[in-house]
């Protein structure tokens, strides 16, 4: 017996309208950034000496970059509005495959839980010459200066991360199982820990640890009391 279609959407109603939002906000504080420059550009003007003369010279390259990052962020902001504004426009795919989920899966010892599917995407919604890959979008809201201090709690580290200047994360293999069971960076009371980012649609970019791995099993079989009261 066939199943409905069940169709993978890109944003919800809520993670949209929010994505929205951070695209203005993101506008505006682009338009702060040319202001200032220009301000640069009429404190140097009417100076003629070379110091003047060279910092117009800067601060005119920096006017040139900065309004074509606005406009950039302002034709993103237009075509997400207008080719994305519906929960339908939204669909990149849908669930081709999706095995029932399983415990216990693996060998004996590993006994994993086993949660998977394979999405069949939408050629017509994602080119794949311009496809950048697997990326978590780290936003705008974390300073570069603070959020590398977050994710390098100790210095004693000898893995040092640096967010990406595009905010654009890439996401490339994983973590071996004897890294997860004892991790190898340290936090900031040199304690082992794994530093973890999320971009949830309700809080948006958090930094963390994760929590330890632990699991509970019962094997201990069910047995009847000496009364014919109750069964446990």
């Amino acid at each position: 017996m066939s199943q409905p279609r069940l169709d993978v959407i890109l944003l919800g109603d809520k993670a949209y309208s929010d994505h929205l939002k951070a695209i203005m906000a993101r506008i505006e504080a682009q338009k702060e950034i040319i202001d200032k420059i220009k301000q640069r550009i009429k404190s140097a003007e009417g100076r003629y000496d070379e110091r003047a003369n060279a910092e117009l010279e800067r601060a005119q390259g920096d006017l040139n970059a900065a309004e074509n990052v606005g406009a950039t962020i302002d034709n993103f902001y237009k075509d997400v509005k207008k080719n994305w504004a519906t929960a339908p426009s939204r669909v990149v795919g849908h669930v081709a495959f999706s095995p029932p989920f399983r415990l216990g899966a693996g060998t004996t010892e590993e006994e994993y839980t086993q949660d998977s599917a394979i999405i069949k995407v939408d050629k017509k919604k994602i080119d794949r010459a311009e496809f950048k890959g697997n990326l978590l979008d780290l936003e705008n809201k974390i300073p570069f200066e603070k959020f590398n201090k977050m994710m390098n709690p100790n210095p004693q580290n000898t893995f040092r991360f640096k967010c990406p200047k595009d905010r654009l994360l890439q996401l490339r293999g994983t973590i071996p199982d004897e890294e997860m069971s004892h991790p190898r960076m340290l936090d900031q009371n040199g304690d082992p820990c794994i530093m973890v980012i999320k971009n949830g649609s309700a809080t948006g970019v958090t930094i963390g640890r994760a929590n330890g791995i632990k699991s509970c099993k019962r094997t201990a079989q069910p047995f009847e009391t000496k009364t014919d009261d109750y069964i446990i």
